[in-house]
């Protein structure tokens, strides 16, 4: 059965705009995971933890962008989302990267 996650072309509206914005940013973007489409980043910390960000696939011109602090022990320590219109994703992806960059400063200067 297929679903809205495994069809390949669902970030297709959005996947210029994600690409540019990781090209400007030195970052590379997973698109698979258990054989469905995804938009993914993601910082190994030192030990057991890492900072993730994620794009959902599009709805009506629009995409949620994720933020998590992940670790071994606790799954998700901490996590943000919001949802922005095209028109202003890559701000979103911005905000995003500067959290994520937040974290990951506070973590290493713990380690």
């Amino acid at each position: 059965m297929s679903t809205a996650w495994d069809i390949e072309d669902i970030y297709v509206q959005i996947d210029p705009m994600l690409n540019s914005w990781a090209a400007r940013n030195g970052l590379r973007w997973e698109t698979e995971y258990k054989d469905c489409s995804v938009r993914s980043h993601t910082f190994s910390l030192a030990g057991s933890e890492s900072i993730q960000f994620w794009v959902d696939p599009p709805k009506q011109d629009c995409a949620v962008v994720h933020v998590a602090l992940n670790s071994s022990l606790s799954r998700c320590r901490k996590t943000q989302q919001a949802t922005y219109g095209f028109d202003n994703l890559e701000a979103g992806l911005d905000a995003a990267l500067r959290i994520a960059l937040e974290w990951k400063t506070v973590l290493d200067a713990e380690n």
